[in-house]
């Protein structure tokens, strides 16, 4: 008898909350959170000059006010539930786009609890971006042919985060044979068998001028890296020394030819 009352006093006393789980602790629903997909953010509301957008590419930004400007804010996303905060840094001073996800792909800018640039003060609270393509490619309508079937045997050269500056890599394979490859700037010099390096892989001086097009940079916030591929038995004239020349002049030269081949 005793055997049977314990039997049937166990799940009253489960029903009771003894050893189970209080539910007047825990929240009766849970908020949704939405989704935040690759794209471009347009501004929802196009009636001011002011018209900046957002491209949204594999947990990293880029705000583009216009493709002419030289210096676009970017960086990367953290996120927390349906706060999105884009944080970044220019000029050693740490900045950050606050925004809460209202819709799939909607966001509201949350001027408070942002920081941001003294170029962007244009910015109001409650603005609202929406991704403004179906195409998981935030590139999608943006590039030119050329560009497109540069961003598919090329994608590691597209979506660099350029607040910083970018560098060209170009090493030779023969007298009138340049190859070119694209990375984030670094102030450090690279180790010259670095897999950073070796990685790359070579287009043409006409490609990479496509490719950097798609980039809001100014000519000087590109630099422009010589390196002696070591799979190439070939030395250019920079690195020769014939003699009492002025090898920093050498190679100075050799940039200003390169920079010609892109720019020029």
């Amino acid at each position: 008898m005793k055997k049977r009352f314990l039997f049937l006093l166990f799940p009253l006393l489960l029903l009771s909350g003894c050893g189970g789980h209080d539910d007047a602790s825990e929240p009766k629903t849970t908020a949704e959170n939405y989704s935040l997909q690759d794209g471009r953010y347009a501004l929802s509301d196009r009636s001011s000059e002011m018209t900046p957008y957002l491209l949204i590419h594999e947990g990293r930004y880029t705000v583009v006010k216009d493709i002419a400007v030289s210096y676009q804010p970017g960086g990367t996303i953290q996120r927390d539930g349906n706060t999105v905060t884009l944080e970044g840094k220019f000029a050693n001073e740490d900045y950050c786009y606050t925004f809460t996800l209202t819709a799939n792909d909607q966001l509201h800018f949350d001027l408070e609890q942002s920081k941001i640039l003294k170029s962007q003060r244009a910015w109001t609270d409650g603005m609202v971006f929406s991704r403004a393509m179906d195409s998981a490619s935030v590139y999608s309508g943006i590039l030119n042919e050329e560009q497109e079937a540069l961003l598919d045997s090329f994608p590691e050269y597209f979506g660099l985060a350029p607040e910083n500056g970018l560098d060209v890599i170009v090493w030779q394979m023969a007298p009138s044979s340049y190859s070119f490859g694209l990375l984030e700037h670094s102030e450090t010099p690279r180790d010259w068998i670095s897999k950073e390096l070796m990685d790359l892989k070579g287009v043409s001086a006409e490609q990479m001028r496509e490719i950097l097009a798609t980039y809001a940079v100014s000519e000087e916030g590109i630099y422009i890296i010589p390196w002696q591929n070591p799979i190439s038995s070939y030395l250019p004239a920079y690195c020769i020394n014939y003699g009492g020349e002025d090898m920093d002049a050498k190679t100075e030269a050799y940039i200003a030819e390169i920079r010609e081949m892109l720019f020029g």
